[in-house]
């Protein structure tokens, strides 16, 4: 059964809020919430996020990229965690990329300088 959702809300290890990313169709039967994603961010920055939901509504404002790629074929970060990370951000007043930033691993986090 194909995935029908069209977007979703990625968290980047940044300081700044959930961003949503159109999903491209080669992606849409295997992504879910937890899954490890490539986005670029900016102009030409290329970062590693965390999908925390998948829906059908586009942001009301701005651009809508495109998820780049799914970096692993399973989920890395369960939903327990992920409640966890927002229940953190809020507790201690940051976004959840703060949360996400100092709970992942440096291996899984991808920054690069411009691609």
């Amino acid at each position: 059964m194909k995935n029908p959702y069209t977007y979703a809300n990625v968290v980047l290890p940044l300081r700044v809020p959930a961003f949503t990313y159109k999903i491209p169709e080669a992606l849409r039967d295997v992504l879910r919430p937890g899954h490890r994603v490539v986005v670029q961010f900016g102009q030409k920055k290329l970062y590693t996020a965390i999908v925390t939901d998948l829906h059908h509504q586009p942001p009301a404002t701005g651009t809508i990229k495109t998820i780049r790629s799914i970096a692993e074929q399973e989920p890395i970060v369960t939903q327990h965690q992920l409640s966890l990370w927002k229940w953190m951000a809020e507790y201690y007043m940051c976004t959840i990329g703060e949360v996400m930033q100092a709970a992942m691993p440096a291996a899984f986090k991808l920054d690069s300088e411009a691609q």
